[in-house]
């Protein structure tokens, strides 16, 4: 069975010898929280990106919106917003122009925020040198608050390059504030990772696979480099040592804690080689409506009883004495059930198997012309999302009578 793989890197940090502090406990209440326009999140996994499919707009769609210059502007539609990507100095002459609407049906460019783009290399970008502000709606309804946030555009070319594929949409802004604890205050913010307004959302297979997060921690000049603080909502959300539910209104205007009382099992996560060794260089999180919870290689944790599915990154080494080859990074497709006082023992990767992906109409090689093939990896029971590292395999390329065409390495990762 094939797993995908996803960007869960948790760091793991071990100090021996030295008696951890007492944790810090979290006060049950009701906090307000308050916007902060421009503000990213303090963790690299915690912002709020959307990638949107582009599409061609109609001549109609393009006649109806006054002010176009373009007769092949193309589209992208968010939950609460419509991008509209322009060519100002005319068609043919490149997309040097983005207009963010705050509406999925009223394309009306007089309340848009026109954006300047710039070619780099193969990106159309914002000039970051500029501020550009949006303001959409936070929660359900429609009376619910209008916030600004500050915006960040990346176009994508596809194949050739004079089309556009895709267009990831980075907004910056976030509830702030802090939640009372034994010992203090620990400040917080509020992450709409799925950009659609609503915030305080867990993972919902298969129609959520993205869920929102609370983060945990003043915002530092180093703190983008710490992803412990950053923790998905869910059952359970896990501080310190303890579990608490939290939850956040939709509009994201306050949040509710108090100590988690429901039931819970244990998970323990084991992993191996390529060669079916066991390994102890891995990270790993579960994450599923109960929560996401960072998972240390060969302890067991508490987590409340519910399904979840696991993401992990693997170092791959040859030998004891060398440093990582490659690291693999996987997520399983089928859920991992964890019931009540149950203790979940599970391995993940093992014999890792390769192919070449094979297009519909087969791999066709010219005269001349560079060929590009792509490599599949699976493992059983994930779906191989990245590989990194220094690595190659041995290629030999044969004719139709089994004699070798051409033969030599080719590096991957």
């Amino acid at each position: 069975m094939r797993i995908v793989v996803t960007y869960l890197l948790i760091a793991i940090i071990a100090a021996a010898g030295i008696t951890p502090a007492a944790a810090a406990i979290l006060q049950p209440g009701t906090y307000q929280m308050q916007w902060q326009p421009g503000v990213l999140s303090w963790s690299r996994y915690g912002t709020t990106n959307v990638m949107l499919r582009l599409e061609n707009m109609t001549a109609e769609e393009i006649k109806s919106c006054e002010g176009l210059k373009s007769s092949k502007c193309i589209k992208a539609r968010g939950v609460q917003f419509t991008i509209i990507l322009d060519e100002s100095k005319g068609s043919g002459k490149g997309y040097d122009t983005a207009y963010m609407i705050p509406s999925v049906s009223n394309l009306d460019l007089k309340n848009a925020t026109a954006i300047e783009l710039a070619r780099v290399n193969s990106l159309i970008v914002t000039d970051r040198s500029k501020l550009y502000e949006v303001n959409l709606h936070t929660g359900t309804e429609s009376s619910s608050p209008v916030k600004k946030y500050a915006v960040n555009l990346s176009v994508y070319l596809a194949k050739p390059e004079s089309e556009v594929s895709r267009v990831l949409v980075e907004m910056a802004g976030a509830w702030s504030g802090a939640i009372k604890t034994d010992e203090g205050e620990v400040p917080v913010i509020l992450v709409d990772r799925n950009g659609n307004g609503v915030f305080g959302e867990p993972f919902e297979f298969p129609d959520r696979p993205i869920a929102d997060m609370i983060e945990f921690k003043e915002q530092t000049s180093d703190s983008r480099e710490d992803i412990s603080t950053a923790k998905f909502f869910g059952k359970a959300v896990q501080y310190e040592d303890k579990l608490y539910s939290i939850t956040a209104s939709p509009s994201g205007e306050t949040i509710t804690v108090s100590p988690y009382t429901g039931d819970t099992g244990r998970i323990k996560v084991l992993a191996k080689d390529g060669t079916g060794e066991s390994i102890s260089a891995f990270t790993s999180m579960i994450y599923g409506t109960g929560g996401g919870f960072n998972v240390t290689p060969g302890q067991e944790i508490v987590v409340p009883d519910d399904s979840y599915k696991i993401g992990a990154t693997l170092s791959i080494t040859k030998d004891e004495s060398q440093r990582s080859t490659f690291m693999l990074s996987m997520n399983s497709i089928e859920t991992i059930s964890v019931g009540k006082d149950e203790v979940v023992e599970l391995t993940i990767g093992g014999p890792l198997s390769m192919s070449i992906k094979v297009e519909p109409d087969g791999i066709v090689a010219k005269q001349d012309e560079e060929l590009r093939i792509d490599l599949e990896f699976t493992i059983p029971g994930a779906q191989v999302m990245s590989i990194s590292g220094a690595s190659a395999v041995e290629v030999e390329i044969k004719a139709p009578d089994g004699s070798i065409v051409d033969s030599g390495k080719a590096p991957f990762g």
